[in-house]
């Protein structure tokens, strides 16, 4: 895409400038065109001739070795006009320099006859209008340096000419004075293609502007496979030349500013090797009435060469990088071989705004660069673009957001690079993101985020995924921070997507104090969270979780899922001091939940959570569930709580408990995982509860529970349960309910219930309390007594006449129950009762107890149409 600045007003003028007050002013001359030679090289002072009708030609100069010197007291190319230097036989490098106080204004051509590399000094400042242009075969540098330091004490000063020393050595570098002069680049010729060049080298050489300030104003600078070093200084000091013809620039020196904006663009794209490198202050990156500013760097669609790597970008902005609607970019074209560079920025802070992007991408046949970003202070990534149309220069094939980007398109074969970010904090907001994917045949780039203070992720995306389609595998995503917070439908994920076949990535985050997972998007259709699943063959990676405090509400997830045939990763938590998942979303869609399931034929991961204090209220649950017409298996879930788990209440509406599940809903043919369960006190209150069950076609899994203290199930708004159960298509051997304590609590209707309601039988149930069992009272509706109970299936009060029909199926036996404790209180209604009511047989109880209390209670068999079981007691 061209700019087409029509006939803009300041098209149209030419450009005297002046120096009041440290700010350039520019006055329209149309018969200004100006090349005047001083008189300090004496006999060897520059000459100008006409070169033809449209140019002018400088001759003359002092030759020292391969060094030519000029000198001017003004120096301006008018628009449509060319000045040329004259390039002696063996001249490598010609240095002209501007010892006069007016700023050069280059209108025009800029150009040497010959292949040597051309210098321009001009304290004062130097502008590059819109119609200039360079045409020289090698590099060239645009400077406001009082001077160029050469080696043996050779100085080449615009500011006190007559202590110049010229000598045959090469240069060092730049010497700075107290307030050097802007550099403004304006230009946007086109090429003999049609595409906007505007300042441009050949392929391969290296065109340096260096300030004071420097400003791209809709400009743009172009160096095929070279080098581009853009720069300043704030005050004075010496940039030093390297060898490799960049630039070092001193620590302890203020540096300048340097701006891109309106569609400005720095491009060394080309066959290879191209590399960007800026130094500044604070560097800017704007839109404008002609779109996103860019720096582009990679392996271009246009190239020929094969096999050949990009060159790098890396930036160095001490104050403030800020990319606004503007991209800095690294890629490898369609079709391209190569990989392409890195991209390295250490700043103080950075933003990027209203989709700006730093990306670093294959389109072709090799790898991406890598990304890592350094900030002393903080980053911002916020919003995606409102102006995407109108980007000259921007990569848009994943979207608008503002973000950090490492991607491996559909039709590429390399591997993406790695995206590393160390900040004091990382803020992502509106729809920021950092993406590394992959769709083609490659693997997507790790993710690495060390942040000392905090992360906060408010409606925006950290993912590392394997797209429809794709052959590679995620990337890893590692986070370490003191504090992580996602809210709004955030969402950190590494995945592999629907007929993506690769391996997902892991999920790793490390948040010395506290993790909040909190709500859902603004209108309630994606909760917040941190995801490792897949969704298509490949293997979901493991998610790891280690923090001092883990909070998850109001309808955020952490999950490791997985819904086709690929196994779902792990799900580890360790959180030193608490893990509380609490309540759901506005809505009502969601429920909080730490959970690892599978809705495919792949097998659940396992979760495994270690903690001092574990709540669950208002229908938040720990679990996993293989969901209905999954054939995969379940995951296990251990959790270990060194002080306490509370399981509070339902959802608002009553609808979901709280708790901890194993499950297999109907439908499904995997087996239902383990649930263990290690802590001091076990407190379920108010319809939470803790569920193993199998309702599909597999065996239910087995609950574990070593409360070494107390388990307590109560509330004024009901009771809590514990149940293992099977239903009607499960088949074999029911899971088991196993439970060590010092006391048991089962009151205000309460249930601890091992039952079959199906083909399966029943598994055993068995209690050891130390101290006591108290089994006593009725739900608030007097409905439920509390009660442990072992079923074969569903009593005949709690069936309709539609339901009774299914009783022949409750074929699997009764499950037996066996209590010992010091001391057995049923009172008020408590039961305990092992029974069937199908055709299989009851199961049995025995209780060893030291003592024994029932009053208005019950301990029973009960059959429907089966043999009822022994009910033995032993002090």
């Amino acid at each position: 895409m061209k700019k087409n600045f029509g006939d803009t007003v300041w098209r149209s003028l030419l450009f005297n400038s002046l120096v009041v007050s440290g700010v350039l002013i520019f006055k329209c001359d149309r018969a200004f065109s100006q090349v005047t030679p001083d008189d300090t090289l004496g006999d060897e002072s520059s000459v100008v001739n006409t070169r033809d009708a449209t140019s002018d030609s400088i001759d003359g100069g002092a030759v020292r070795g391969q060094n030519l010197f000029h000198s001017f007291e003004e120096f301006n190319v008018g628009e449509d006009r060319g000045v040329y230097f004259s390039n002696p036989e063996a001249v490598t490098d010609i240095f002209s320099r501007v010892t006069g106080n007016n700023v050069s204004n280059i209108l025009g051509t800029l150009g040497v006859d010959g292949a040597a590399n051309l210098f321009l000094i001009n304290p004062n400042g130097i502008v590059f209008g819109e119609g200039a242009s360079l045409d020289v075969q090698g590099s060239f540098t645009a400077t406001t340096a009082d001077g160029i330091e050469f080696d043996e004490q050779g100085f080449f000063s615009a500011v006190n000419p007559q202590d110049s020393v010229l000598t045959i050595s090469v240069p060092l570098g730049l010497q700075f004075g107290s307030s050097p002069g802007m550099i403004i680049n304006r230009s946007f010729v086109l090429d003999n293609t049609g595409d906007n060049v505007g300042l441009q080298v050949p392929a391969g050489e290296n065109l340096t502007l260096v300030g004071g300030d420097v400003s791209f104003e809709a400009g743009e600078a172009t160096a095929r496979g070279g080098n581009i070093e853009i720069g300043g200084l704030g005050a004075a000091g010496t940039v030093a030349f390297n060898d490799d013809g960049g630039l070092s620039f001193p620590d302890n020196v203020a540096k300048a500013d340097v701006s891109l904006s309106n569609a400005a663009d720095a491009d060394v794209r080309g066959t290879s090797g191209g590399s960007v490198n800026i130094n500044a202050n604070n560097l800017t990156l704007e839109t404008g009435e002609f779109g996103g500013s860019s720096i582009r760097a990679g392996i271009t669609a246009d190239s020929t060469s094969t096999e050949e790597d990009a060159g790098d970008i890396t930036i160095n902005a001490t104050d403030n990088l800020t990319i606004d609607d503007s991209t800095i970019l690294n890629r490898v074209d369609l079709l391209r071989e190569g990989d392409a560079g890195n991209i390295k920025i250490t700043t103080g802070s950075l933003n990027l705004t209203n989709g700006g992007r730093i990306s670093a991408t294959t389109a072709g046949e090799g790898n991406a660069g890598g990304i890592e970003i350094t900030a002393t202070d903080s980053i911002i990534i916020d919003g995606e673009s409102d102006n995407l149309d109108e980007c000259v220069f921007c990569d848009n094939s994943d979207g608008s957001n503002s973000g950090v980007f490492s991607l491996v398109d559909s039709d590429a074969s390399g591997n993406g690079g790695e995206i590393k970010v160390t900040a004091s904090s990382l803020m992502f907001t509106n729809g920021g993101r950092i993406d590394a994917t992959t769709s083609g045949q490659g693997d997507a780039g790790n993710i690495n985020l060390n942040i000392q203070d905090n992360i906060e992720i408010l409606s925006s995306e950290i993912f590392s995924n394997v797209e429809s389609g794709a052959a590679g595998s995620a990337g890893n995503i590692e986070i370490k921070t003191n504090r992580l917070l996602v809210q709004g439908g955030g969402l950190v994920t590494t995945a592999v997507i629907e007929n993506g076949s690769g391996r997902g990535g892991n999920l790793t985050v490390n948040a010395s104090e506290s993790i909040e997972i909190i709500g859902t998007t603004a209108d309630g259709s994606s909760p917040s969270g941190l995801s490792a699943e897949t969704r298509g063959s490949g293997i979901a990676g493991n998610l790891e979780i280690a923090t001092g405090r883990l909070s998850v509400r109001d309808g955020g997830t952490v999950k490791a899922d997985t819904a086709d045939s690929g196994r779902g990763g792990n799900l580890t938590i360790n959180a030193s001091e608490m893990v509380e998942v609490l309540g759901g979303s506005i809505n009502g869609q969601f429920s909080s939940s730490i959970s690892a399931d599978t809705s495919g034929s792949g097998d659940a991961g396992n979760i495994t959570v270690t903690t001092q204090y574990l709540v669950t209220e208002a229908g938040g649950f720990v679990g996993g569930v293989a969901r209905m017409g999954s054939t995969g298996n379940a995951g296990n879930l251990t959790i270990n709580a060194s002080d306490s788990i509370e399981l509070i209440g339902r959802t608002p509406g009553r609808n979901f408990p709280s708790g901890i599940s194993a499950s297999v809903l109907e439908n499904a043919s995997g087996d239902g995982g383990n649930v263990s369960i290690e802590t001091q006190e076990l407190r379920i209150r108010d319809g939470a509860g803790i569920l193993v069950s199998n309702l599909g076609r597999g065996q239910a899994g087995t609950l574990e529970i070593n409360a070494t203290d107390s388990i307590k199930m109560f509330g004024s708004s009901g009771g809590g349960d514990l149940n293992v159960s099977s239903g009607l298509e499960a088949t074999g051997q029911g899971g088991n309910l196993t439970i060590q304590t010092g006391s048991l609590s089962i009151l205000d209707g309460s249930q601890v219930l091992l039952a079959t309601f199906g083909k399966a039988n029943a598994g055993t149930l068995k209690i050891k309390a130390s101290d006591s069992i108290e089994i006593m009272g009725m739900s608030l509706d007097t409905q439920l007594p509390s009660q442990i109970v072992a079923s074969s299936g569903i009593p005949i009060s709690f069936l309709d006449d539609s339901l009774i029909s299914l009783t022949p199926n409750f074929t699997g036996e009764g499950g037996n129950i066996t209590l010992q404790t010091s001391s057995l209180v049923l009172r008020d209604g408590g039961q305990i009762n092992a029974s069937a009511y199908g055709s299989g047989d009851a199961g049995s109880i025995f209780i060893d107890s030291e003592e024994l209390l029932a009053i208005d209670s019950d301990i029973s068999t009960a059959t429907f149409q089966s043999s009822g079981g022994e009910c033995k007691y032993h002090c």
